[in-house]
């Protein structure tokens, strides 16, 4: 247990950037915090014993809080004045934010779970953290039962071992023969009393059913089993015997060792309960596992920039609904910023400790819909090796961002409903009925309301999921944002890629106003990123990563080539048709056949579709 311990802390270290992760437990007397496992950043300062071993009465904040079952997320200087204890172990060891997570087993406080760091823990990863301290307070619980169960048992055979007390020995009638001192002891009836007698008669409860192995010929069959015994005074115990049978002479008898298994079953139902909570909480950290990393790279997510009218009335329209718990469903073109806004209005409302899970819709092959949505049992389909928890159910209590909504076929349509109506669903292949709570965020580039008149999308899904619409601008109607993101987007290149004295001249800023962004804020951002990676050294060469997008808008308005009047050269011919199929395939969402795909936009054979993109090194891509 102690080598997985400190494996796990080596595994937060890994997905999760902290200074110094330490699991802290409560000695047997409750009076004293014991360091058992640590991992700390390389070059740190090892600390002393005082902080690593110290008495919980008179430590005050933030024990006493912890002690009640709360999470404490701060950093340095909001530490209340008058925690000293607390304020001196941090400048010890230098650190600047601590979050302190309570490890609980069987409705106590058993230890903490302590996180060192250069600046305060993002309230998403919390919530994930919490998740991975209920599964090593319940593996340390378990361990614990697990030794109480080795010394129980080792007590029983230490008792074995020493003495044949408590051996009774049987005929084939069930009469006893023999009956020892730990006999007497358990069932308060001396030798004289009970030899020669039957043993269902004086040691057996006469209401138990088991009580009639005992008659004439009905001996059990070797092995252990339970029964209850009665003492003098007629109270009742729970019984296990082990039964051997054995020959003494031409007699038949069986020997039992009796054992009062109030305790060890006691024990038992500890272990499997503390068991069975550790397989649920690996199995729920396991799938939340990959959710953290992902969500950890998202801290350098960029906020939503711009002062112009249109995204200001976008941002006030998130703001107002975000404190509600009312579904959105965010409209826009692609590239826009979508997945912002559905962040934002997470992160200002109530749900903000909880996690925000998204769903890509378009990229879900229409059979794993459902399994993607609801999870999965094993066995349930071909390649369902384990159960597999859904995002509904990994969004409990937090918000799912559902993105390209209008992605998601009919039949599926009805469940999501369903979900969204009563909060209830199964996973697939399984017959239990589970309960989330989830708010619903939605984004689309489709017109959902003509889909509906077409038929492609249900009109009550669409009802629930359009509560609050919220129309976030393209970038050709926020021109005044242009300039100032393309310079946000210029610092962050030039910064990654350690590139200096990058700036836009006033002819590219010019350059940037006049073009219409059909790719809108993400265009914008590509074409700085290839812009910085084109220019090793001043000037910025935007020329240059420009031109493919360019080339792109040709077939809105083509260029009447000079040289050749109005016909145009192959070359030319090439990059318009190529331009074309890029449109297509941007408008279909990167699909190539079926309904609203890039071929049937075209008017084209799938597979002619796929050879012309071959032909001009088109990537399957949106």
């Amino acid at each position: 247990l102690d080598a997985e311990l400190s494996a796990t802390l080596r595994g937060m270290a890994d997905a999760v950037r902290m200074q110094r992760i330490a699991i802290c437990l409560l000695d047997d007397a409750r009076e004293r915090f014991v360091v058992t496992n640590e991992w700390l950043a390389p070059g740190l300062p090892t600390l002393d014993r005082a902080a690593t071993d110290f008495p919980v009465a008179g430590f005050g904040w933030p024990l006493d809080n912890a002690l009640r079952g709360e999470t404490i997320n701060v950093e340095r200087d909001e530490i209340p004045h008058d925690a000293s204890n607390a304020r001196l172990v941090l400048d010890r060891a230098e650190i600047q934010s601590l979050a302190v997570i309570p490890l609980g087993a069987n409705g106590e406080v058993i230890g903490l779970l302590l996180f060192h760091s250069a600046r305060r823990i993002q309230g998403d990863v919390i919530a994930r953290l919490q998740v991975v301290a209920g599964v090593i307070a319940s593996a340390i619980a378990r361990g614990r039962a697990e030794e109480s169960l080795r010394e129980s048992e080792s007590r029983f055979t230490q008792i074995i071992e020493t003495a044949l007390d408590g051996v009774v020995v049987v005929d084939e009638s069930g009469v006893v023969i023999e009956w020892t001192l730990q006999s007497e002891r358990l069932f308060g009836r001396a030798r004289h009393e009970v030899v020669g007698r039957r043993f269902a008669e004086v040691a057996l409860d006469p209401t138990d059913k088991d009580r009639t192995r005992w008659r004439d010929g009905a001996l059990p069959e070797p092995g252990r089993i339970e029964l209850v015994g009665v003492h003098r005074d007629q109270r009742t115990f729970p019984m296990e015997l082990s039964v051997t049978r054995m020959k003494r002479g031409v007699r038949h008898v069986a020997a039992l060792f009796l054992r009062d298994i109030t305790d060890r079953k006691r024990i038992e139902k500890e272990r499997q309960r503390a068991f069975d909570d550790v397989a649920r909480q690996k199995a729920t950290a396991e799938r939340e596992r990959d959710y953290l990393r992902e969500r950890i790279g998202d801290e350098s997510q960029p906020e939503i920039l711009g002062e112009s009218a249109a995204i200001r009335r976008a941002l006030e329209a998130a703001e107002a609904v975000a404190v509600t718990s009312a579904a959105v469903l965010i409209n826009g073109e692609s590239g826009v910023g979508k997945e912002l806004f559905a962040r934002a209005i997470h992160t200002l409302s109530k749900r903000a400790g909880a996690a925000l899970v998204k769903v890509n819709c378009a990229s879900i092959p229409e059979s794993l819909f459902e399994s993607e949505f609801f999870g999965h049992v094993r066995g349930s389909f071909t390649g369902a090796h384990r159960d597999r928890i859904g995002r509904f159910e990994l969004a409990d209590g937090g918000t799912l961002f559902l993105d390209e909504v209008g992605e998601i076929p009919l039949d599926m349509q009805a469940k999501l409903l369903r979900v969204l109506q009563e909060g209830e669903f199964e996973r697939v292949g399984d017959d239990r009925t589970r309960k989330v709570d989830v708010r619903i965020v939605a984004a689309t580039n489709r017109d959902l309301a003509d889909e509906v008149r077409e038929g492609r999308f249900r009109r009550d899904l669409y009802y629930r999921l359009s509560v609050f619409p919220i129309e976030v601008p393209p970038l050709r109607e926020r021109r005044e944002d242009i300039v100032p993101l393309a310079q946000t987007f210029l610092r962050s290149s030039a910064r990654n890629a350690a590139r200096s004295g990058l700036a836009l001249s006033e002819d590219q800023k010019a350059m940037l106003m006049e073009y219409e962004w059909p790719g809108n804020v993400r265009e914008l951002q590509h074409v700085i990123e290839r812009a910085v990676i084109l220019s090793p050294s001043p000037p910025l060469r935007l020329d240059r990563a420009l031109a493919p997008s360019l080339g792109a808008s040709a077939q809105s308005s083509p260029r009447e080539p000079s040289s050749q009047g109005n016909v145009m050269t192959n070359s030319e011919l090439r990059t318009l048709e190529r331009a074309n199929l890029v449109a297509a395939l941007d408008k279909a969402n990167g699909r190539i056949s079926g309904e609203g795909g890039a071929a049937e936009i075209l008017g084209v054979n799938p597979s002619t579709l796929r050879d012309r993109m071959k032909a001009l090194r088109i990537g399957r891509r949106a």
